[in-house]
């Protein structure tokens, strides 16, 4: 079985206070706090990754599960904008993505 590693990164209001839950393939894996890195294991195949709050969520990423897997988390909402996050905009609320440079999307 290969490692996955999901690090979220600390934002300065949004959600600050709340986890996130990881999703594999849909169903909850992990819950990360801002700040946290938390690690799992994932089977050795294509696998479904996607972060949760509430009814918010980032877009869907599919992983290799054969090589060890690391992947970074952020809110993307700003609260300033927070009715059209949580309605219009709901699958984009968490930012998600492979940390292959460090580069956020």
């Amino acid at each position: 079985m290969s490692v996955l590693t999901l690090t979220r990164e600390p934002v300065v209001w949004t959600d600050r206070l709340r986890s996130y839950t990881l999703l594999l393939d849909g169903v909850p894996a992990g819950k990360v706090k801002q700040g946290e890195t938390i690690k799992v294991e994932i089977s050795p195949k294509s696998v479904r990754v996607q972060m949760q709050i509430d009814w918010a969520t980032s877009k869907e990423l599919n992983v290799d599960g054969t090589r060890e897997v690391s992947l970074r988390c952020r809110a993307a909402a700003n609260p300033f904008l927070a009715i059209l996050w949580i309605t219009l905009w709901h699958d984009r609320y968490i930012d998600l993505w492979e940390d292959s440079a460090g580069a956020a999307p």
